[in-house]
């Protein structure tokens, strides 16, 4: 937890941030961004720079540096406070470690990938069987049957509808398909 005057600069920070990055008060008042990730530091203070000159809440995701070097997930939020007169008086700050979530959350998605795509091979097998079985018996003029193979075909087209929406939130989810 923290807070920032109207401008945006820090002047607060609890025991948990110097404990949680190993950075000084003076650390952390004059150069919090190198608790950022490198990847993530100019796009996540451009978010900052824009929420501090529209006084609106921030709210992002972002890795923060552990004071043993190692980056974890957090999800962070400064909110902005305004006094009595309606002027703004200050930012209060929190992170909250999500690493353990977003692990999750890629693993989920990689199942969701991998069972999709391990799911179109049989069901394509499926789909060939039951056409051919339904050929057969319409050829053997046994309507009955051929009408069970069209309902079964009907649910395999739902099955790999199914399979195909999956693997089209995965790609989405991982940037590698575009709407």
């Amino acid at each position: 937890i923290w807070s920032n005057d109207e401008r945006g600069k820090p002047v607060y920070f609890n025991q948990r941030w110097y404990e949680y990055t190993g950075l000084s008060f003076d650390q952390s008042v004059n150069d919090w961004k190198m608790a950022l990730h490198p990847e993530e530091a100019q796009a996540i203070i451009r978010q900052w720079q824009t929420a501090l000159a529209g006084q609106m809440a921030f709210n992002a995701e972002y890795r923060l540096r552990r004071a043993d070097g190692a980056f974890r997930w957090h999800i962070v939020r400064n909110a902005p406070l305004f006094g009595s007169n309606g002027q703004l008086a200050g930012w209060f700050g929190s992170a909250t470690d999500i690493h353990e979530l977003k692990a999750l959350q890629q693993q989920k998605e990689d199942f969701i990938g991998i069972a999709s795509h391990e799911l179109k091979t049989p069901v394509t097998s499926l789909r060939v069987y039951t056409e051919m079985l339904q050929e057969k018996f319409e050829a053997a003029g046994n309507r009955e049957y051929a009408a069970f193979m069209e309902k079964m075909n009907v649910q395999v087209d739902r099955l790999t509808d199914l399979i195909r929406d999956l693997l089209d939130l995965s790609r989405l989810r991982s940037g590698k398909l575009e709407l």
